[in-house]
C-alpha cells in the first residue's frame, strides 16, 4: 500500500494542483507549508473514508439516504465519529474540484469571478465559484453534522452500558450468583 495523505480534523482543504503527475495541494490549520501530494483530490478522499473504515460511496450513500436533495456536489462525512465532513466545491470527478472541510471555514466573501474561503485561522483561499454556492455547501454540511449527531449513542449511555456489562463481568468473575444475591 503507497503513503497516501492522511485526513485529520487539522485538515482545511484538499487542492488540484496543476501539474502533469495529477497532483494535490494540502492545506492544515497549522502548517505554514502547502502539502503536496500524488494523488487527486477525490482519490485522497476515497482513501480516507476507507481508512474511517467505509467506502466513499457507502458514505455518499448514506448521506442521500438521510438528504436526498443533495445528490450534486454530495458532502462527504469522511469521518462521522471525528466530525470531519467535507465539501466539493465542483463535481468530484471534475479536476478543477476542490474539497473544504467546513468545520474550518470562518467566513465566505464574494471577490471578481468567485468567492474567498477564510479560514478560522486567517488563511484565505481563492475559489472559482460564487459565495451562495459555497454557503450553501456551509450549511449542508452543518445540517449533516445535527444528522450525524442525533443518530449516534450519546456518550453517557454508552458510558453507562460499559459499566453495566463490567459490574455484570465482575459478579460472574467473584463467583456471586446475582439470583440468589436478590432472595
Amino acid at each position: 500500500m503507497s503513503p497516501y495523505y492522511k485526513i485529520t480534523d487539522k485538515t482545511m482543504a484538499i487542492l488540484p494542483y496543476d501539474s502533469p503527475k495529477n497532483t494535490s495541494k494540502v492545506f492544515e490549520a497549522d502548517q505554514e507549508k502547502t502539502l503536496i501530494f500524488k494523488e487527486i483530490p477525490l482519490r485522497i478522499i476515497e482513501k480516507n473514508c476507507l481508512r474511517y473504515f467505509s467506502s466513499y460511496t457507502g458514505r455518499r450513500a448514506a448521506v442521500l439516504y438521510h438528504e436526498p436533495h443533495y445528490k450534486v456536489k454530495t458532502p462527504i462525512p469522511i469521518s462521522s465519529t471525528k466530525g470531519i465532513i467535507a465539501f466539493p466545491t465542483q463535481g468530484p470527478s471534475r479536476i478543477d474540484c476542490a474539497w473544504i472541510f467546513y468545520h474550518h471555514v470562518a467566513k465566505i466573501t464574494e471577490r471578481d469571478g468567485g468567492s474567498v474561503v477564510i479560514f478560522k485561522n486567517g488563511k484565505e483561499l481563492f475559489q472559482p465559484v460564487s459565495k451562495k454556492a459555497l454557503s450553501g455547501q456551509i450549511v449542508r454540511c452543518r445540517n449533516l453534522g445535527y444528522i450525524i449527531d442525533s443518530s449516534e449513542e450519546s456518550e453517557s449511555s454508552i458510558s453507562a452500558n460499559l459499566l453495566e456489562l463490567q459490574e455484570e463481568f465482575m459478579t460472574i468473575r467473584i463467583g456471586k450468583n446475582p439470583v440468589s444475591a436478590k432472595k
